[in-house]
């Protein structure tokens, strides 16, 4: 009996020993983790794919290039070479390359009369390498012509760090607006590299006749109740002391025999401490002989003035003047110069200030020549 039943056993062990063993037509544990490995790398394949779009050639935006005036003449530009571009034909720009430094001339915004003659410089920097010889020249680009040249050469060799003040003869639109130029440099090779421009506004119709010039005050400075003097055109008072602002206007490019037409003041550039008009009145500007500046310039006295404003909106706006065009008619038979003394009927306590800005003090003359 005993061996009958361990003969059972051991055929029962022997069966389950053949079915732990793998056979020779089943895979190895080490090809199934394998298999396995493979399957899921090619899984995440897959899915990379599919998230990844396929590449297409999106065609880039069309510039749109910015609305200008038709200037009354216009001269045909020059072509711009670009100056970002190696290999391409372009300017060098580690060789040719230039650097705004400011206006010395017409500040950006200046109002002259349509049909105003003016002389626009720049002042620009040669941030290149290379020097800029008399082969080189300044080139009309887009926008408003305004009469000027096509093309202009240097008249000297500008060295890598030097400036250089740029001049060009232009002529007001005819027509009321803002109007803007744009010019650039050219080299000797014919590539064209840096931008710079100018912007007037051109006020009035036009129907007085004549040519019309902007005149910025040449010189201004103010004087305190204590006798200094400062190049600071402010008038009210400040840290105690009275001060008065002083300009003149230098008109010796009207020809001599001219008449004035007309005289449009422009005082608007300017900023307040405070309220000046309510502590203080009106604004007067006194004409004089002042300049050069003195203690003795200082005055109370505000009869006479041929300009008044008294409220930030009549000092904010541009207006013809009578007393101002009888004054530099006047002028013109005399010294050419034109002063006022800028100052309040009454003072405050308390600091309270116009300040004119920088080029801020400026007549429109508008005449004609014999």
């Amino acid at each position: 009996m005993k061996s009958k039943v361990f003969a059972i056993f051991l055929a029962a062990g022997l069966l389950l020993s053949a079915c732990s063993f793998p056979s020779s037509n089943s895979p190895d544990a080490a090809s199934l983790v394998q298999t396995a490995a493979a399957s899921t790398v090619s899984a995440q394949l897959t899915e990379s794919a599919l998230l990844v779009p396929t590449a297409t050639e999106t065609p880039l935006p069309t510039a749109t290039s910015e609305a200008t005036e038709t200037p009354s003449v216009t001269n045909t530009a020059f072509p711009t070479t670009s100056s970002g571009g190696s290999g391409g034909g372009g300017v060098n720009p580690t060789c040719d390359s230039m650097a705004f430094v400011t206006d010395v001339t017409i500040p950006d915004g200046t109002d002259l009369a349509p049909g105003a003659t003016f002389t626009k410089t720049w002042r620009i920097r040669n941030s290149g390498t290379c020097s800029w010889s008399t082969s080189y020249s300044v080139v009309f680009s887009s926008g408003a012509a305004m009469g000027g040249p096509a093309t202009q050469p240097l008249t000297a060799t500008i060295a890598p760090n030097s400036t250089l003040d740029i001049s060009v003869n232009l002529t007001a639109p005819s027509t009321p607006g803002t109007h803007t130029g744009y010019w650039m440099l050219r080299n000797a090779s014919g590539q064209t590299f840096g931008s710079f421009y100018v912007i007037i506004d051109v006020v009035g119709s036009g129907g007085t006749g004549g040519t019309g010039t902007t005149f910025i005050a040449a010189q201004v400075g103010q004087v305190s109740s204590s006798s200094s003097t400062s190049g600071n055109p402010h008038t009210g008072t400040s840290s105690g002391n009275r001060v008065q602002a002083f300009a003149l206007f230098d008109l010796s490019s009207i020809p001599n025999g001219s008449t004035i037409t007309q005289v449009t003041v422009d005082f608007t550039k300017f900023d307040t401490v405070s309220d000046p008009f309510a502590a203080m009145g009106c604004l007067k500007a006194i004409p004089g002989s002042y300049f050069p500046l003195d203690g003795s310039d200082y005055s109370d006295a505000t009869s006479g003035a041929d300009i008044e404003w008294c409220s930030f909106t009549a000092l904010s706006t541009a207006s013809v003047s009578e007393a101002v065009k009888t004054r530099a008619q006047a002028a013109l038979g005399g010294s050419k110069m034109l002063e006022y003394r800028i100052a309040f009927g009454s003072l405050a306590g308390h600091d309270t200030l116009v300040r004119f800005l920088n080029n801020g003090l400026k007549l429109i003359i508008t005449y004609t020549e014999p």
